[in-house]
């Protein structure tokens, strides 16, 4: 063997690899000589910097595993081999554990298992056969080879890996003169596994070997440099090695409070040694590195942060293959229906990506959502039934009608769950899928990063293919989850090499060339790492087989540290703590002090606030801003803009809201809409009026309740999102609703004669028979629309329901033949000016005004001495309503329902003078009690002077947030008050403060007392 080794200091590595090309060289500059890099990454740096320092000619730059392959591929591709995949090995060993577990009986087939055992099985390839013999000596080994030789025996064939590869090129090596590679240099190599060391040792035999190494001066980093060079059989004398930096120092270090804002650090320094403020010369992009120990959580932060800041950048991304749009789209598809075919799987799938239905068109994903949750699906079997329920609604029912479709299209793509089909099978599958769904043009749109990602799924895809030679038919489940495996392997860099800030593993940093490296997570448990235990083998087998231990990795990424720090202008920064562990952390040892024994220098950041704050130049618009303002408070103490904000409109917008909310009278940022013109409710007394504007009791009410909830609901058309799939039991509205259209069905049964009337002997058999028939229909249909919840509380709700229901029906019996009533409308809705010959319904307003109403009689009847009577049906409790009384009909201006109902009446039956008595019947909560009043002068006095206050504030444009006070809750009162259903607390506070705002006192001020207990609100 011969090996010609130059043993420089980190820093010097590039100038010694120029000294080793040209000594391989020798007098022919003209002369081919290859290189064999670390990294591909490192080769294209040290090319680039070589060429534009002095130029090369003819100099190849590989990896090792790359120069075997060249050397043995041609070989492996005459003899029909294939390169091993990672799903292949796997399914390779599950064959071998179906056959003979051995000693890993019940957990042999246990994932973590698989994929323990294919590691160690591509570890023992690499060890050679002598380290499979020496690991057999333990009983664990012997179990372990024996399972790494099935495999091998299974797949070698057809197959080949990278033992494959150095062992071929070794071969030709000792039986050929290799055209080409006369002339080899070793650039900053790693120890190498047994075969590699055989192929160097191989290569070295017919030609001089030129081995660059660096040396830190410092022992344990430099363990792994000393054992390669040891495992080449070169001895070095201290004479024959150039100086080595023995105390490399990091030029800065900088704790931080977490991880986020230790990226923060690092953007800043990148900016800063753009703009020449770091080493007192502009460094370009392209000669800046961010380096992480551990990939978690460095590397999704560090791109999130580049992109933010519009900061190219190069190297494997934060984010993972499968979280990208097509490997994304596909996985979800193939798990759509993994727990049936759930609402909320489908819209989460069709969410995600612009996906395309059978005719080539967009789905139209955010109309289905909508009607589907309106047919309350939820589970699987909702699908059809409650979309086809659907089909007839004027507004529903195409969106109904298309999706059902798209369902059973789907059902039908997708086949059953535990159906098999072979791997090649579901690779055209998945093919046809993703050119149906997703489309060639969108694929030809997406961003550099999403398409390489549908690159590395084809290239996916298209290996699973030969899965069929291994392994038999399998379902759509085992499918996706090789699939998932393989693309989670997949190792895809985004961006372009020397192109922006270089961003990875420190343990791959050996060999760039950069002038200003940014070292994070520089903390014990992360740099060093702790260290991973083998589920297998125990240490001392793994150091007899030649497999790397724990020290040896710890050591190699100790070297590579330090040879950052000789190398290049180096920032490191630690985290202080997790917050996403709750731990405090300590820096790392491995980072040197100025004296040997001392702690290093570290500048403590004690907060990203205070960073900001002393911040001498923000890297981005947004920072800047930030910066300036909170410069601004610590120097004022006051949010108030000052001169230099002038042109901040963001910042100007933003206090404005802050300081108009923290205030004491009410903003156009908490319901002060005074000063817009806002359609008006009420009209002059005799005129006409566009029905359109005509409003609800329940509208009015609502205002009364909250006034914010009105505004966002009726202006703004927002209401709050119902959630069918979280739905346990039937809702108190769809309750109430059930009870009506039940009642409503039994008496049409009588307004059209098909049964008698109750006047005088009250309901009988044959009525109760009937509504046992439409209350049987009544739940039948609110099951098909999804409305009842979970079917195990729905059994026990609808018992109660129905006891209920038939308790309000023998109390209404009685008062049917106490009164001697005649039954002369049901769910009437009465006439809101939309037809010309029909009277509109208003209510009589103060100030020789009228409001236009509508809505819904539940029942009318005519008594026995000829009145009215109005009936509101109530499912929920008593409440106020007690309180009802000719003095007071609407609950202090609360409750607007009965008087309304009576003027419609009076409307309906064109009876001005008929006597009118309107009443709540209560259900089984309120005992089947009657709260009622009769209406005359008197009281319609009362109604139209509270009825005018509500419509007086409302037309004035107020409409503040009123939560009730805080306090346990088992609902959420008011969704518009309470949205994230966390509690009212802010809310209050806010509201307490506000409302001493004289403007409205006259609706909301300290006089207006709260109402405690509410009224319900079921209808």
């Amino acid at each position: 063997m011969t090996f010609q080794p130059l043993i420089c200091s980190p820093s010097a590595a590039l100038s010694t690899l120029a000294t080793a090309i040209a000594q391989a060289k020798g007098s022919d500059p003209l002369a081919s000589v290859t290189v064999v890099v670390p990294t591909n990454v490192a080769g294209v740096m040290a090319r680039r910097a070589l060429g534009s320092d002095s130029g090369i000619l003819r100099v190849d730059m590989v990896t090792i595993n790359r120069l075997a392959e060249l050397l043995a591929g041609p070989s492996l591709a005459h003899d029909k081999r294939q390169p091993v995949s990672t799903p292949l090995l796997e399914l390779t060993v599950r064959r071998v554990l179906d056959e003979a577990p051995g000693s890993y009986g019940v957990v042999a087939h246990h994932p973590a298992t698989v994929v323990a055992l294919r590691e160690l099985h591509q570890e023992l390839r690499l060890a050679g056969e002598s380290g499979a013999e020496l690991l057999a000596q333990s009983a664990r080994g012997r179990e372990a080879v024996r399972v790494s030789r099935a495999v091998t025996r299974i797949l070698q064939r057809r197959w080949y890996d990278e033992a494959d590869l150095l062992a071929g090129a070794t071969d030709r090596l000792r039986s050929e003169q290799v055209p080409g590679l006369d002339r080899v240099v070793l650039y900053l190599p790693a120890p190498f596994d047994a075969l590699g060391s055989e192929f160097v040792r191989q290569l070295s035999t017919d030609r001089v070997v030129h081995l660059v190494t660096a040396l830190t001066g410092n022992r344990t980093a430099d363990h792994e440099q000393h054992r390669l060079l040891e495992q080449l059989g070169i001895s070095i004398r201290e004479d024959d090695t150039e100086p080595v930096e023995h105390r490399a120092r990091p030029a800065r270090v900088v704790s931080t409070t977490d991880a986020d804002d230790e990226v923060r650090v690092a953007v800043r320094t990148i900016i800063d040694a753009a703009r020449g403020a770091v080493t007192g010369d502009p460094v370009p992009f392209e000669r800046i590195a961010v380096l992480w120990p551990t990939q978690q959580p460095y590397a999704r932060l560090v791109e999130h942060h580049l992109n933010a800041d519009g900061i190219p950048w190069n190297g494997r991304s934060g984010t993972e293959l499968t979280e990208r749009i097509a490997p994304r789209f596909l996985l979800d598809l193939l798990a759509v229906d993994r727990r049936g075919l759930q609402r909320r799987s489908l819209f989460e799938l069709l969410a995600d990506v612009p996906a395309k239905g059978a005719d080539g068109l967009t789905l139209p994903t955010a109309e289905w959502e909508r009607v589907s949750r309106r047919a309350g699906v939820s589970r699987d079997e909702d699908w059809l039934p409650r979309l086809g329920a659907l089909s007839e609604h004027k507004r529903w029912g195409p969106p109904a009608t298309s999706l059902r479709e798209f369902i059973v299209e789907l059902r039908s793509i997708l086949g059953h769950p535990q159906a098999t089909r072979t791997w090649a099978e579901w690779v055209d599958w998945c093919d046809e899928q993703l050119a149906s769904r997703l489309g060639s043009n969108a694929i030809a749109h997406l961003s550099d990063s999403e398409y390489r990602a549908w690159e590395a799924l084809v290239s996916a895809l298209e290996r699973l293919k030969f899965l069929d030679t291994v392994a038999e038919p399998v379902t759509r489940s085992e499918f996706r989850t090789v699939l998932e495996n393989e693309l989670a392997d997949a190792a895809v860099r985004d961006g372009r090499i020397g192109t922006g800030v270089a961003i990875g593993s420190l343990a791959s940093a050996g060999g760039l060339v950069i002038d200003v490296a940014i070292v994070l997570g520089a903390a014990e448990g992360l740099l060093p790492p702790s260290p991973r235990t083998d589920p297998l083998l125990s240490a001392a087998d793994r150091e007899r087989a030649g497999l790397a231990s724990a020290d040896q990795r710890a050591h190699r990424l100790h070297h590579e540290f330090v040879s950052t720090l000789g190398s290049a202008h180096t920032v490191v920064t630690m985290p202080r703590g997790d917050l996403r562990s709750t731990t405090v952390n300590q820096a790392s040892h491995w980072i040197p002090a100025e004296e040997a024994g001392e702690s290093p220098d570290i500048d403590e950041v004690d907060s990203s606030t205070l960073g900001l704050q002393q911040l001498p130049f923000a890297p981005c618009e947004r920072e800047r801003r930030l910066r300036d303002r909170l410069r601004h408070v610590a120097a004022t103490g006051l949010l108030t803009h000052g001169d230099t904000m002038v042109d901040d409109i963001t910042t100007r917008r933003g206090l404005a809201l802050v300081e108009a909310r923290r205030g004491e009278t009410l903003s156009e940022f908490d319901g002060d809409l005074s000063l817009i013109d806002l359609p008006t409710l009420s009209v002059p007394t005799g005129s006409g009026f566009d029905p359109r504007r005509s409003i609800s009791p329940t509208q009015i009410q609502q205002w009364v309740s909250c006034p914010h909830g009105y505004f966002v609901h009726y202006l703004l058309g927002v209401s709050p999102v119902d959630e069918p799939d979280s739905q346990l039991s039937i809702n108190a509205l769809d309750r109430g609703s059930l009870h009506h259209d039940a009642l409503d069905a039994l008496h049409r049964d009588v307004l059209s004669g098909v049964l008698p009337q109750p006047t005088d002997t009250g309901w009988t058999d044959e009525h109760r028979q009937a509504l046992e028939a439409h209350f049987d229909t009544a739940c039948a249909d609110a099951e098909r629309l999804g409305r009842t919840g979970r079917p195990a509380v729905w059994a026990s709700e609808r018992e109660r329901m129905h006891r209920d229901l038939f308790g309000w029906f023998e109390r209404d019996s009685e008062e049917n033949r106490a009164r001697g009533i005649t039954i002369i409308g049901s769910e009437l809705r009465f006439p809101d000016g939309s037809d010309e010959d029909a009277a509109a319904v208003v209510l009589a307003l103060p100030g020789d005004r009228q409001l236009p109403v509508r809505g819904s009689i539940d029942r009318l009847d005519r008594r026995r001495d000829g009145g009215l009577i109005v009936t509101d049906h109530k499912t929920g409790g008593v409440g106020r309503y007690k309180k009802l009384s000719a003095a007071d009909p609407t609950l202090d201006g609360t409750v607007f329902q009965l008087p309304t109902y009576a003027a419609a009446a009076r409307a309906v039956t064109e009876g001005a003078n008929d006597r009118v008595l309107a009443e709540y019947s209560m259900f089984g909560r309120g005992k089947y009690e009657r709260f009622g009043i009769e209406f005359d002068d008197e009281v319609w006095s009362v109604v139209g002077e509270h009825l005018g206050d509500v419509i007086d504030g409302i037309e004035s444009g107020w409409f503040p947030q009123v939560p009730q006070a805080p306090g346990f809750r088992m609902w959420v009162d008011c969704h518009y008050c309470e949205p994230d259903e966390l509690g009212t607390t802010d809310a209050f506070e806010r509201w307490t403060a506000k409302r001493s705002d004289e403007r409205i006192a006259r609706w909301f001020g300290p006089d207006v007392q709260d109402d405690p207990d509410g009224v319900t609100s079921d209808d």
